[in-house]
């Protein structure tokens, strides 16, 4: 780091903490206490409102200015491809704060920063997302302020509409949705909401404290103790293609799922079918939209989905004809796809279910039915040459 570069953070660190003093200062950069001094000097005699002792300690207090910060081209172009891959998943009011904040970084960047960005927008293609993304500006306002908020929500029970309060928690973007974990007043427990399926959401002047044990931080530490006390081959679940993920375990959704299923007439011994679906191996052979590629990493399978890696893990019984699938996205979240070998005569009914949700639109969740229907087809193709 040169001098250079130590003067500026100083000055970044000083107006980001209350005070802080000469020996922490010089443990904070690696230098001596006569380095520190020198530095401080300079930083005043440049126009810095450093202020305070050495024995004191030194700030720069909240209401002084900093001078603008000058940008490298690189670190502009990627601050604007943040905001727009952002701009494109939230609600109306935040894309106007995203919009100022691109205007006012845009103008203090060198001629070379601005043309790399504007070349930026011609070669990066981002897609848009269409649909609702629920009033986030609100939700994240009370998430901030810690303001208790009034929604209604539509639950996935078909329909069913409730109004109650929340004390939001954090805002978790998950897939292709927002998520808002909160503690619900109506159902006296922690809920996971969808925003977009939240149709109203009113600030309320009531603010909260966050209660024992329901911060988002002791939420993910949860997910994380289970994750590691869970051995390697835990049943675990997916995001992509043909099965869903559902909440964080200790947590369901609100509501009744939406569940899809499907059956295929199979012409062959129900053994067959059954050996040859219950056997993880084959999973590429007939999920070709789901399963795109299939590895083993010590005891657990990895499956590449279009929506990235995940572990997988089947659940079977030959007596009862069952194939159940496990797969983890994510630390602590975990969900299931159902299946069932059924004899029918000298032929086989294989049925498989799985549901919608929360983090499943209606839009992926109408195209891995289709993408199913496509796998069943498969299978039944496969296995019937082989009768």
């Amino acid at each position: 780091m040169t001098r250079l570069e130590r003067l500026l953070s100083m000055a970044l660190v000083l107006s980001a903490r209350r005070r802080l003093r000469a020996q922490e200062l010089a443990e904070e950069f690696g230098v001596t206490l006569r380095t520190v001094y020198r530095d401080v000097r300079a930083l005043q005699q440049a126009g810095f409102p450093v202020v305070g002792t050495a024995g004191d300690g030194y700030r720069i207090p909240p209401a002084s200015q900093l001078r603008p910060l000058a940008f490298e081209p690189g670190e502009a172009e990627v601050l604007v491809m943040g905001a727009r891959l952002l701009d494109v998943i939230v609600d109306a009011p935040l894309k106007d704060r995203l919009l100022s904040a691109i205007s006012k970084l845009e103008a203090i960047l060198s001629p070379t920063a601005i043309q790399r960005v504007q070349e930026q927008r011609d070669r990066v293609v981002i897609e848009p997302r269409w649909g609702p993304t629920g009033p986030l500006a609100t939700l994240l306002e009370a998430v901030n302020a810690r303001r208790v908020v009034t929604i209604a929500y539509d639950g996935l029970a078909r329909g069913e509409r409730t109004h109650r309060a929340i004390e939001p928690i954090g805002l978790v973007r998950y897939a292709n949705v927002w998520l808002v974990p909160a503690y619900c007043r109506l159902r006296e427990d922690l809920r996971v909401f969808r925003a977009d399926r939240v149709v109203d959401a009113q600030l309320t002047p009531e603010t909260f404290n966050p209660r024992p044990g329901l911060t988002l931080t002791d939420y993910i530490r949860m997910c994380e103790r289970e994750e590691a006390a869970s051995p390697p081959d835990r049943p675990l679940s997916p995001a992509q293609g043909t099965l869903p993920v559902v909440q964080a375990r200790n947590h369901q959704p609100e509501g009744t799922m939406n569940a899809h299923s499907q059956t295929v007439t199979i012409q062959a011994n129900p053994k067959v079918v059954f050996d040859f679906v219950a056997n993880i191996e084959n999973l590429p052979k007939w999920a070709v939209v789901f399963c795109q590629r299939l590895r083993r990493e010590g005891s657990r399978w990895i499956v590449t989905t279009p929506g990235g890696e995940l572990a997988l893990r089947y659940a079977t019984d030959p007596k009862a004809g069952i194939i159940d699938m496990y797969v983890s996205p994510a630390p602590g979240v975990e969900g299931a796809a159902y299946s069932r070998v059924i004899p029918n005569g000298e032929g086989t009914e294989y049925v498989f279910t799985f549901f919608q949700t929360p983090d499943i639109s209606d839009e992926d969740f109408a195209r891995q039915g289709a993408a199913l229907q496509k796998e069943l087809g498969v299978l039944k193709g496969l296995l019937e040459r082989r009768s």
